[in-house]
């Protein structure tokens, strides 16, 4: 392979790595070594626009979300829980993981996060660790995060929240003390949840010239561009995603930086 933009940025982190004596030169057989650049064509990340969000939001506190009497799901437990993805850019996975006697603090309210959910085999599991808590774990932290309700509207969060406990305490199945699972007690189906999160947002009018439909997922997005967007810290918005730093929320969201930063430089001077 031929040396490229992104073999060269290798090529300078080996020579950081020499400096800081943590390989050999000239002896290393790796300084021969480029890196391979992915051919991917990398989409940017789908959120919702605030009016957008605004009619979701109201369209679950509103309508009828379980259509059908085999669905797995009851409707409190779906509302509640894509608010809460809304609200607080958590996973699906990990407020899936949530207990209610050990992950929720209503003193300080917020959620304590530091597991998630996990497909193994095609069974649920509950993991031991969060999407990121690896390379936090490699890194020596701690991977547990704490994520505030009053990120956006912090009343809504909290009666959002409070509902659910009580609505998961009802659920006579639910030996696990979870704050959502199914009717049966079973941990949250990422697959279900995101199909039926399709079917809301084309019902709600939400996104519809998007040909595979809304997922899951952009409740996270959407939360962050939000949150990009009022202008809040980097890294206070990396600690609240769970990243050890603000490096991956630039490349993820750099094109809404970028915006930004436009709209900020083309104000005129007061």
């Amino acid at each position: 392979l031929s040396p490229s933009s992104a073999a060269s940025d290798v090529y300078k982190r080996q020579m950081q790595c020499v400096l800081d004596k943590i390989i050999a030169y000239p002896d290393n057989p790796m300084l021969r070594v480029y890196t391979p650049v992915s051919l991917q064509k990398k989409e940017p990340v789908q959120a919702f626009e605030i009016d957008e969000q605004r009619k979701l939001i109201k369209y679950l506190l509103t309508q009828p979300l379980v259509k059908s009497s085999r669905c797995k799901y009851d409707e409190r437990t779906l509302r509640n829980l894509f608010i809460c993805a809304l609200l607080s850019a958590a996973r699906i996975g990990e407020l899936g993981a949530i207990l209610i006697d050990e992950n929720i603090d209503l003193t300080a309210n917020g959620f304590i996060i530091n597991k998630t959910l996990s497909s193994d085999d095609g069974k649920i599991v509950m993991g031991e660790t969060t999407k990121t808590g690896r390379r936090k774990i490699e890194q020596g932290l701690l991977d547990e995060r704490f994520v505030p309700f009053d990120i956006f509207d912090d009343a809504l969060m909290l009666k959002v929240v409070k509902d659910q406990i009580k609505n998961a305490k009802s659920n006579p199945y639910n030996k696990n003390g979870l704050l959502f699972c199914q009717l049966d007690g079973s941990y949250l189906d990422h697959r279900c949840i995101n199909n039926i999160f399709k079917r809301i947002c084309r019902e709600a009018g939400v996104k519809p010239q998007l040909t595979k439909g809304c997922h899951t997922h952009m409740c996270r997005h959407t939360a962050v561009t939000r949150m990009i967007e009022a202008g809040m810290d980097l890294l206070v918005i990396a600690s609240i995603l769970g990243h050890v730093d603000d490096r991956q929320i630039k490349e993820t969201y750099g094109h809404i930086l970028a915006r930004l930063s436009l709209i900020h430089i083309s104000e005129p001077t007061r």
